[in-house]
């Protein structure tokens, strides 16, 4: 069986990377590998979609959909937050939710108190200005939200399928070491040679 190529083009529009080709070794036909693929492609261009809306949605409020999580995150924990709580939460890097927190701090938005357990990690929570602003946004989102729900014919027990699967591809992503477990498997664990392209 011929191994799937996938040409700049495709590559490019599924992650972004500059590639001339990638070839997946050992792809069988089977169609619960064809649609997780092509889940994890429409994931891809699903990301960019809505940060590019969330952007636009919060700009003038927040600046941009990551500051939105990370008041998100606040706001829905209801109790105050370290960074590592903040990133858990969201899918982000520690060391990005720390830079976030710091900024929405100059802004008011948030603040950090001393943390008992650990004088190296201050805990987070909104400030009234902080809780605003997100009251704001999620008047906005509602709004949205109205305006996307017309468009979609899939029916509630859909959507809730939807979800189970998305939490399951997350729950297999955060249970396989890719580095250990995958790399070492393919091509023989052997790294691709790195070529220059034009």
């Amino acid at each position: 069986m011929k191994p799937v190529l996938w040409d700049a083009t495709q590559l490019t529009a599924a992650t972004g990377i500059h590639e001339r080709s990638l070839t997946i070794s050992n792809y069988s036909d089977s169609s619960q590998k064809q649609s997780l693929t092509e889940i994890i492609l429409a994931i891809f261009r699903l990301k960019t979609a809505l940060l590019e809306n969330g952007n636009e949605l919060v700009r003038t409020i927040v600046t941009d959909s990551t500051n939105w999580q990370v008041l998100g995150a606040l706001a829905l924990a209801n109790h105050a937050m370290t960074a590592p709580m903040v990133a858990e939460s969201m899918g982000m890097t520690r060391q990005g939710a720390q830079k976030r927190l710091n900024k929405l701090a100059e802004d008011g938005l948030v603040k950090p108190h001393s943390n008992p357990r650990h004088d190296r990690s201050p805990i987070w929570e909104l400030t009234d200005t902080g809780q605003e602003a997100y009251q704001q946004i999620m008047s906005r989102y509602d709004v949205w939200l109205q305006s996307l729900l017309p468009q979609f014919q899939s029916a509630s027990a859909d959507l809730a399928t939807t979800r189970q699967v998305l939490t399951e591809l997350e729950k297999a992503l955060n249970h396989t070491d890719i580095k250990n477990d995958v790399l070492p498997n393919i091509d023989g664990g052997h790294p691709i040679s790195k070529t220059n392209t034009p």
